[in-house]
């Protein structure tokens, strides 16, 4: 009897261990329009999600499973193994260390800061244009190469908001930020559209910067998978024309 039940519990485990590894687990945190989840359709979507499941996710035999966490989460749940990849995440030196970045990027934009209607700023051609300023950004959030090799020159506000974007738009509207910067400035025009604050914000470009995000793997993810997915990014792009840009 004890011999055909320790059988039973091998089988088993050998089976639940293929059900793993028919599943890729792939984690993003919420930041509209590019991935979220819709509480009416029930399902992970957005821009990016649905362009990976359409375009890059392309396996026979695997099931691709979405799941949400805040940003500083899904870093961690990646660096534990817990979840084979994130949908898209900017690079950073510290990042690198800990994860594999696709070497063609998912998505590419230019770089804007966000300042109500009525400032005095109306183009920023060097880091002496807002220095003064107060930044709002998100906490764990990634800077443009203008801003970051200047930061020390400027002064940041960080928001540990999941969806910081709507409490960047609130800081700005009360003046209790001069300006706001988003890595992906379409989230921040998105949540301003969506709340009918568009009007009273502007949006100035940086100069000579652009920001990418890519798809993000764990360090043990599977070479002949990975293959795959740079080939699919390679053939496919993600063309994305936001309103002011």
């Amino acid at each position: 009897m004890n011999k055909f039940y320790f059988i039973f519990l091998f089988i088993s485990s050998l089976k639940a261990f293929g059900q793993e590894n028919n599943v890729l687990k792939i984690g993003y945190f919420d930041i509209k329009p590019f991935s979220y989840y819709d509480e009416k359709k029930r399902k992970d979507t957005g821009i990016i999600l649905e362009f990976l499941k359409e375009k890059i996710l392309t396996f026979r035999n695997k099931k691709v499973l979405f799941q949400q966490y805040p940003l500083s989460r899904v870093l961690t749940e990646l660096s534990l193994n817990k979840i084979d990849a994130i949908a898209f995440l900017a690079k950073t030196k510290e990042r690198e260390k800990n994860f594999n970045y696709t070497k063609t990027p998912i998505y590419t934009s230019n770089s804007f800061i966000t300042f109500l209607k009525n400032s005095p700023i109306n183009y920023i051609k060097s880091i002496e244009d807002i220095k003064n300023e107060t930044i709002g950004i998100g906490q764990h959030a990634a800077l443009c190469d203008f801003l970051e090799k200047n930061r020390e020159q400027l002064t940041f506000e960080e928001s540990s908001a999941e969806n910081y974007n709507i409490v960047l738009i609130n800081k700005l509207l009360f003046k209790r930020i001069s300006a706001a910067y988003t890595y992906l400035p379409d989230s921040l025009f998105y949540e301003a559209k969506k709340s009918n604050t568009l009007n009273q914000l502007k949006f100035i470009k940086i100069p000579e910067s652009s920001v990418s995000v890519y798809f993000v793997l764990s360090k043990n993810f599977n070479r002949k998978e990975q293959e795959l997915i740079e080939k699919n990014l390679k053939n496919n792009h993600l063309i994305y024309k936001p309103e002011f840009n």
